[in-house]
């Protein structure tokens, strides 16, 4: 959700998330918007941890890929998120509930800014923040695609950066994410080995610049 981006605009990292092959709809049908929502909502009532591994896809607006990209995911809600990229490259981006930390390894820079203005209205607010993070989100359409269940989303603040996002659940299980940002570009995100509720220690979300690191102040950071 955050790859293909330079370490030096770490925090538009966060900003694109959160963070996703499932554009051809089979058997697609419409849902009545409110059952949607209580969909999402229920999920996101459900859930106070969430850990699994993924595969995220950057598409340009021509369908050509620009990255591929895997990693884990931890969360905690409400208001803690840890996304770790390992391969092409190693990448955290991290949200401690007061601060968005973007820390790339091989070039040693990171970036931080304040949580609450950084993730505003984003998807990784929705996965990750408390259960009014719903409310910042309106449901255009909802549908079936074989066994995933399909919701579209969109931002009630038409500033942000992406103009939707999909959430894709299997069995209650949220199994992939695709976001669509202003450019045309589409992150696509399928999740594997999806754990919900199980375990997480705090310690995951605490980050200390390594020593040699530089440290961008990209706003709102307090120590």
């Amino acid at each position: 959700m955050f790859a293909g981006i330079p370490a030096t605009t770490g925090l538009q990292l966060g900003r694109l998330i959160v963070a996703s092959l499932m554009l051809v709809m089979a058997s697609a049908f419409a849902v009545e918007k409110p059952e949607a929502m209580t969909r999402v909502e229920r999920f996101l009532e459900a859930t106070d941890t969430l850990s699994a591994e993924f595969t995220q896809v950057l598409i340009d607006e021509n369908g050509q890929v620009l990255s591929e990209s895997q990693g884990t995911l931890s969360i905690k809600r409400p208001g803690r998120f840890r996304w770790h990229y390992t391969t092409p490259e190693e990448l955290l981006v991290l949200g401690d509930g007061k601060h968005v930390w973007s820390y790339d390894v091989e070039l040693e820079n990171a970036t931080v800014a304040s949580q609450s203005s950084t993730l505003s209205g984003n998807p990784a607010a929705l996965l990750a923040g408390d259960s009014s993070a719903a409310e910042a989100f309106e449901v255009r359409k909802s549908w079936r695609a074989g066994t995933t269940e399909w919701v579209e989303l969109a931002p009630r603040d038409e500033q942000q950066d992406f103009r939707s996002v999909h959430l894709g659940f299997a069995d209650s299980v949220l199994v992939s994410m695709e976001l669509h940002d202003q450019l045309g570009q589409t992150t696509r995100i399928g999740f594997d080995r999806v754990m919900q509720n199980s375990q997480v220690s705090d310690e995951l979300f605490v980050f200390t610049p390594p020593a040699g690191v530089d440290v961008i102040n990209a706003g709102g950071f307090s120590p």
